[in-house]
């Protein structure tokens, strides 16, 4: 097993876990089941090559995240789950990609390549989730959509200045 796939296990399984803890603390033991049996379908799902069943296992983990979220579990576990169970879909799909290739050049170098750009997302996502949790402010229109505007041109230079690097 490569390390993308690894790390596509890995984060599958502690975005399981972690959803069913926090739905678990919540008082929600059915939710809590159904987050730990749709981490199961989504690793057979990916073994399988199952395009659709990643996508749908996805959606089903940000969808347990929402409910979570609404009742009232631990948003710091919500938020770690919805981290994870973006990695590992990331990481999924490029490996479903790279499968679907007879032979790859330098898959170690993509692969490489391509988990330092996915994990320095993600942390930077969950750096900006982990913050709103602390500040709890109440923000009006115009300061969301200035601070949205603001992020946008500040990913968009990074994104320039990262391509322009290599």
């Amino acid at each position: 097993m490569n390390r993308a796939a690894l790390i596509a296990t890995a984060s599958a399984l502690t975005a399981a876990l972690t959803l069913a803890l926090s739905l678990a603390g919540a008082g929600a033991t059915l939710l809590a089941l159904s987050s730990a049996l749709l981490g199961a379908g989504w690793l057979y799902g990916w073994r399988r090559a199952l395009l659709p069943a990643i996508d749908l296992a996805l959606a089903g983990m940000i969808g347990l995240a929402a409910m979570a979220a609404l009742l009232g579990a631990s948003a710091w576990l919500t938020l770690a789950a919805s981290g994870a169970a973006l990695l590992a879909w990331d990481v999924m799909r490029l490996d479903l990609q790279l499968r679907a290739f007879t032979r790859v050049e330098d898959q170690a170098g993509i692969e490489q390549n391509h988990l330092r750009r996915v994990l320095l997302t993600i942390a930077g996502g969950l750096g900006l989730g982990m913050l709103a949790l602390l500040l709890r402010t109440q923000f009006s229109f115009t300061a969301i959509t200035a601070l949205a505007v603001v992020t946008v041109l500040v990913i968009g230079r990074a994104i320039w200045a990262f391509n322009s690097s290599r």
